[in-house]
């Protein structure tokens, strides 16, 4: 046990932020655009000096850090769109707000901000001098409750943000540049690949001896594979890679619980609102050369953690959408050993890999002390000697899986390269009940009501249960953009109400078949979006027959008392809203959706998916932002 006790290292590493951390919008800033470019070029932009980093003090405690790499470390400043940068009065009334961070000698920066608060309409780009380097749009669309945010890094020492707001909303937007990350770790700073989303560690950078899960190894696990996420984890102190699957619970609804490792997160000072899950990274072929792209959900909530298996629960903030295919896992809680074992991870935030060890697992019976100082007791954890495949750091946390294919435990660490194969495992039988609270145990998150003996199957939800369907569809706008926070209610056999995800999308799943529903779709949110004084003229041109307006959707938009004609009437109504006079219009709503019920007369299994156009009233010139 010596060995054991020197020799296991804890597989998390910090790593840099090289591109969007959060979901974007693409696009160009209006200073770089073609046209604008000419009206900025002589400008000299007066660049805010972040202080001094303190380069001695940083290295003396990477000295200190135990099986860890640190490629940046904060300076803490302060700075916000009022005491910084500065303003551009644009010729329609936009404005433009501008500023250049420099920090020296760095080899990259980016940002951490709080109060971040993005109003409907307005569009944040972080760029380097040249414009080769453009992250953005950021938009309302990526404010959190916790008004956290991080941007992707800028390579050299010099980074410029750039805000485009709109007149309707000045002054409503709000941030405050809280951390510059400073990159100082030469050693670290390489990027493969456009699309490397955390540069040093990802696509291609695992060791060769690592198994594609879409080679033969990795037959038979096809719907295991849709579970695994790539978690980007996001701290105080740096970014990080773990691994993650989806495991399902007693209730059968798609609870989007994540089991991963207690480590992943211990030891720094998460921000959990910021943690990235990518799904479906994975070749498509055994040994392709292409790197695949990913889908990806931001944040999770911390739900259940304990040491001694190292396990640790999260749940997604948001759902999943439909289109991304995922599985939850089936687990088992039996004390039985695993015949043969396998495991799905994501080395190095590289694309997922497959370890297979043919043999039995056994149980630790003694204490393992870990080189982070942590001691997990005996009988805690798995030992697993590979017979295929390898791990490495950004395995830590991906599912054990027996010969049945569902979860038994998780990864903790190993002594693993491509000539040494010992793994071990956190026990979920462990994990299942010996906490002291819910907070410390999975089984009041995975069968709260004790209904389930020892194992549990997977949950497919593209696969409905038996004598169960789904009913699924989207909220798109007359121009094809997807509406999110619109209320879906479902009444019938079973009644229940859900909001829209980013992308539109909702999904009522595990509804019995053969009966009868009614859907309704439904937003009242802010009347003045999308509504101008130009609405008013359009449709004054309207009613005076100098103009028409030229589609049913406008026609829908422009009668807001919804009396089936356009009249003075409707102008008015929109003139009280504009002035502040009404808070809504007369009928209390502000979107109107086709059709405005849909009747489901016998759910079948295939099941039902529905579109739902959602007209905003008032707006006759089609720009309001379906984000708001």
């Amino acid at each position: 046990m010596n060995r054991l006790n020197t020799c296991i290292i804890i597989l998390t590493l910090l790593v840099y932020l090289k591109a969007d951390a959060q979901i974007s919008q693409g696009g160009m800033p209006y200073s770089l655009k073609v046209g604008n470019s000419q009206q900025f070029i002589h400008e000299i932009l007066l660049a805010e000096i972040a202080p001094p980093f303190n380069l001695e003090g940083v290295k003396a405690e990477d000295e200190k850090l135990v099986g860890t790499v640190r490629f940046a470390a904060p300076i803490d400043v302060s700075y916000n769109l009022q005491n910084s940068g500065f303003w551009t009065l644009l010729e329609n009334g936009d404005r433009l707000w501008r500023l250049k961070v420099k920090s020296k000698d760095a080899l990259g920066v980016f940002f951490r901000y709080d109060q971040f608060e993005l109003a409907a309409g307005v569009q944040l780009f972080m760029y380097n001098e040249d414009g080769s380097q453009i992250f953005g749009a950021y938009t309302a669309q990526n404010n959190k409750p916790s008004q956290q945010f991080i941007t992707g890094m800028i390579d050299g020492e010099v980074a410029f943000l750039e805000l485009y707001e709109p007149a309707k909303v000045k002054g409503q937007s709000s941030f405050r540049i809280s951390q510059i990350m400073h990159a100082y770790q030469p050693d670290y700073i390489k990027s493969n690949t456009d699309f490397n989303a955390y540069a040093g560690f990802g696509f291609g950078e695992s060791l060769p001896c690592h198994i594609d899960s879409n080679c033969p190894e990795g037959d038979g696990m096809t719907q295991q594979k849709r579970s695994i996420a790539r978690i980007a984890r996001v701290f105080e102190e740096g970014v990080g890679w773990c691994t993650g699957a989806l495991i399902n619970n007693a209730n059968f609804d798609g609870t989007p619980y994540i089991l991963s490792a207690f480590h992943c997160q211990a030891g720094y000072t998460p921000i959990y609102d910021l943690w990235r899950f990518d799904f479906q990274y994975e070749k498509q072929f055994c040994n392709d050369n292409g790197e695949p792209n990913y889908n990806s959900i931001l944040g999770c909530n911390y739900i259940a953690g304990r040491e001694e298996s190292d396990f640790v629960l999260f749940e997604l903030m948001e759902p999943i959408p439909s289109n991304y295919n995922v599985y939850y896992n089936g687990w088992n809680r039996s004390e039985i050993l695993p015949e043969h074992s396998l495991v799905l991870h994501h080395p190095k935030g590289d694309v997922k890999k497959v370890s297979i060890d043919d043999e039995n697992s056994v149980v630790i019976g003694t204490e393992i002390h870990w080189s982070n100082g942590v001691t997990t007791p005996p009988d805690y954890h798995f030992r697993s000697i590979l017979d295929a495949g390898t791990i490495e750091p950004g395995s830590s946390g991906a599912p054990y899986f027996n010969e049945q294919g569902i979860i038994v435990g998780q990864l903790h660490g190993g002594n693993a390269n491509c000539d040494e194969f010992v793994t071990y495992y956190g026990r979920f039988s462990k994990s299942w009940d010996q906490g002291e609270t819910e907070n410390s145990r999975l089984q009041d998150w995975l069968d709260p009501n004790n209904i389930i003996e020892t194992a549990l199957e997977g949950y497919d939800p593209s696969t409905p249960q038996l004598g169960f369907s789904k009913i699924n569809g989207v909220t798109l706008t007359p121009n094809g953009d997807p509406i999110n926070g619109v209320d879906l209610q479902l009444n019938g056999n079973i009644s229940d109400q859900i909001s829209t995800n980013n992308n539109g999308q909702f999904e009522f799943q595990n509804l019995p078949l053969n009966q009868e529903y009614q859907l309704t779709a439904n937003k009242d949110a802010d009347p003045l979006n999308g509504v101008t004084t130009f609405d008013l003229v359009l449709i004054q041109q309207h009613i005076l027959g100098l103009e028409y307006l030229n589609s049913p959707e406008k026609i829908i938009a422009a009668d807001v008392n919804q009396s089936g004609t356009i009249t003075t009437l409707d102008l008015v109504a929109i003139q009280r809203v504009i002035l502040e006079l009404d808070t809504t219009f007369a009928n209390g709503k502000s979107w109107i959706f086709t059709p405005d019920e849909v009747q489901i007369d016998a759910l079948s299994v295939p099941g039902f998916n529905q579109t739902f156009i959602g007209i905003k009233l008032g707006d006759v010139n089609e720009n309001v932002d379906p984000t708001n």
